[in-house]
């Protein structure tokens, strides 16, 4: 067969006949076919239109989560308002408003007849047979629906995998209404969360170089990116705050690796077994793109690899739950290879073919491995069961004709947590650190976020300092709900750092219940100076002495660099954490992780605060020299995994710069 890159004949008469053949190799009626593709699409609605609220994300995740409700609500604007790794439509994700609940059924019904018509596209290009064509339909569906609502990476995978392979595979002559539908679909899903867009960017620019270099227009350029304007004009976002969002996100994108990596026991295997399962799925793609050329093979197969590298590492950098969207974007992944790979000759009359089979069934075993770890999770069987549920049929329904499905489960979510997070009367707007803003939900409070709403995203010092700096204006809110809750073992001061000496000076203390503290914005802020104390360098391993506070709070940036190893393993994976050591005045020590781009945002090194009580006796002289048995006298950094004494890190430089300064508070109604 002669190979060439240039796009097929369209199809004759006899081909479209074809499609229409049943099994038994007779024409199958009409009727058949449309009631087949009815079905299919009422399934797809009803995976993608659902009440969301039946899931508990726990207070963490409920948080931001009803935050962008609140952010899409009020018409705050992102990448300025309110910065988080979500955009304006992310509030489609998950949670519960009464404002969002019907158009967030109706945006996603939309989706859904998109998502369909290009998964029914690609399944008749599979396969003539019409059973064949529903039965995959509904496989590729449940894929991309699993699991039920805590993660949405493989409904996100495929999207983006149907629009490159319809273009490389199905559509190569002429555009298709599906191709259309998707391409715009994927205009506002590029708005619902950034990992989304960079899935977006990455294919369209591979099928925009395969249509110029046939020299035919890269139209769906054009249209994806007119879609991304309207789509973010409909969220109620200027266009001139967009290039803001665009930067805000990628610096929280670019420092996510190093601040929220997490290793899971044996994590390292399953990783393992992703990667060798996505160059499979690779090379299938590139077996069945031959067919039609050189470049087509090298293409799609590019394009293939740039999906799952980017969903490998949404899924295994922090090795938690995120693993399950990944191991599920790699089945919707694996699956729609062997659509486009089992209808080549050279593919069935080859070894190919053990491949092709071979991928989707190692990655459907991967899921279930993952799906299984949780103790609360129904497996992969059981969640595949679920979406043929009836009462998701009857939930989509309701929600699609304006019922809100979710309020009296909300409701009742909030009940329990007023029941156990009571507050005292607040008056004026109010904000949550470090994160928890499902209180202030629970309890119909005005909640009010600064820039970047929950402090353990502040990954970079720029970031660090719009919250800081947010403070400083005269901004902030009216109230505070302050408590000590850090992330993954960090010390505690890393998170929001920079705010800190604003919140203390700009903050008096209203209430507290022992684990919260209530903070009430000071008519006039208290004056704080910088000392600057020392400038030293030292080397993992070391044990340093730290000076002595002197009735003020101890201020530490600490820069420590990568190496060009350390560069290059955190870009396509992640590295081991580095440990701080410190050693109290009382005789006790304690081990937190460091996220370097939060140390070199600056920090309250001394006193360790582990607790409100210590942070409420910051507020003065006397209340810091109280707590005199909690300065820091010692400080040791470490790699985990390394014999950071014996020999450098490979990842990191081994000479670890630290500037001390002093932070002294005026007396209240000092001027």
């Amino acid at each position: 067969m002669t190979q060439s890159d240039e796009p097929p004949p369209t199809s004759s008469p006899a081909d479209e006949r074809a499609t229409a053949l049943g099994a038994d190799g007779t024409l199958a009626p009409r009727w058949t076919g449309a009631l087949a593709a009815t079905a299919s699409l009422i399934y797809v609605l009803s995976c993608f239109v659902r009440a969301t609220t039946a899931i508990d994300y726990g207070p963490l995740d409920s948080s931001w989560l009803q935050t962008l409700h609140l952010a899409f609500v009020q018409g705050l604007q992102f990448g300025r308002d309110v910065i988080i790794v979500l955009g304006p439509w992310g509030f489609l994700f998950g949670g519960h408003h009464p404002a969002t609940t019907t158009l967030s059924a109706l945006v996603w019904g939309a989706l859904a007849v998109a998502f369909w018509a290009g998964t029914w596209r690609l399944a008749r290009h599979l396969s003539a047979r019409l059973s064949v064509t529903f039965a995959w339909t509904l496989a590729f569906t449940a894929a991309a629906s699993v699991p039920a609502a805590q993660s949405v990476d493989g409904r996100m995978t495929a999207f983006v995998v149907l629009v490159l392979l319809l273009h490389f595979f199905v559509d190569r002559a002429r555009p298709s209404a599906a191709q259309l539908a998707l391409v715009v679909a994927l205009g506002l899903l590029a708005l619902a969360k950034f990992t989304v867009l960079a899935l977006a960017l990455l294919v369209i620019a591979v099928v925009s170089l395969d249509l110029l270099l046939q020299r035919r227009v890269p139209w769906l350029a054009p249209v994806w990116i007119a879609s991304v304007v309207l789509s973010w004009l409909a969220a109620g976002q200027r266009i001139e705050v967009f290039p803001e969002y665009l930067l805000n996100s990628w610096r929280l994108s670019s420092g996510y690796t190093d601040a929220m990596s997490l290793e899971l026991p044996g994590g390292g295997l399953l990783a393992g077994a992703y990667a060798v399962i996505a160059a499979a799925v690779v090379a299938i793609v590139a077996i069945a793109g031959r067919a039609h050329g050189v470049r087509t093979a090298l293409l799609a197969a590019l394009g293939v690899a740039g999906i799952a590298a980017l969903t490998f590492k949404n899924g295994y950098v922090r090795h938690d739950f995120h693993d399950v969207g990944a191991t599920m974007a790699l089945v919707v992944l694996a699956l729609a290879s062997l659509a486009v790979a089992w209808p080549e000759p050279r593919v069935r009359g080859g070894r190919a073919v053990v491949l092709a089979f071979a991928a989707p069934l190692a990655a459907l075993s991967l899921a279930a491995t993952t799906l299984s770890r949780g103790d609360a999770s129904a497996g992969l069987v059981g969640e595949l069961a679920g979406t043929l549920a009836p009462s998701r049929f009857v939930t989509a329904a309701r929600l699609l004709t304006g019922s809100d499905e979710g309020a009296a489960e909300s409701e009742r979510r909030y009940a329990v947590v007023r029941q156990r997070m009571s507050l005292p009367p607040v008056e004026g707007d109010i904000d949550a650190y470090p994160w928890n803003q499902l209180v202030l939900f629970a309890h119909g409070l005005p909640y009010r976020p600064r820039p970047v709403t929950q402090s353990y995203s502040t990954y970079t010092p720029e970031l660090a300092e719009l919250n800081a700096a947010y403070l400083r204006s005269g901004a902030g809110t009216q109230n505070v709900l302050f408590e000590i809750a850090p992330t993954d073992g960090r010390l505690p001061a890393l998170e929001d750092g920079r705010a800190w000496p604003e919140l203390l000076a700009r903050y008096d203390y209203a209430a507290s219940d022992g684990t919260r503290l209530l903070l009430k914005r000071a008519p006039v802020p208290r004056l704080f100076e910088t000392v600057p104390v020392g400038d030293a360098t030292l080397a993992f391993g070391d044990t340093v002495s730290v000076p002595p506070s002197d009735g003020g709070l101890l201020w530490a940036r600490i820069d420590i660099e990568k190496t060009a190893l350390g560069e290059l393993v955190s870009a396509v994976w992640k590295l081991p954490q580095v440990d701080l050591t410190v050693s109290l005045r009382g005789g006790t020590q304690h081990v937190f992780r460091i996220i370097p781009g939060m140390a070199r945002s600056g920090f309250v090194l001394s006193p360790l605060v582990q607790d409100i009580k210590t942070f409420a006796l910051l507020r003065a002289t006397e209340g810091i020299r109280s707590v005199a048995a909690n300065d820091v006298v010692g400080m040791t950094f470490t790699v985990a995994g390394e014999a950071s004494t014996a020999s450098p890190s490979r990842y990191y430089e081994p000479s670890i710069r630290v500037r001390l300064s002093r932070l002294v508070y005026a007396k209240p109604g000092a001027s």
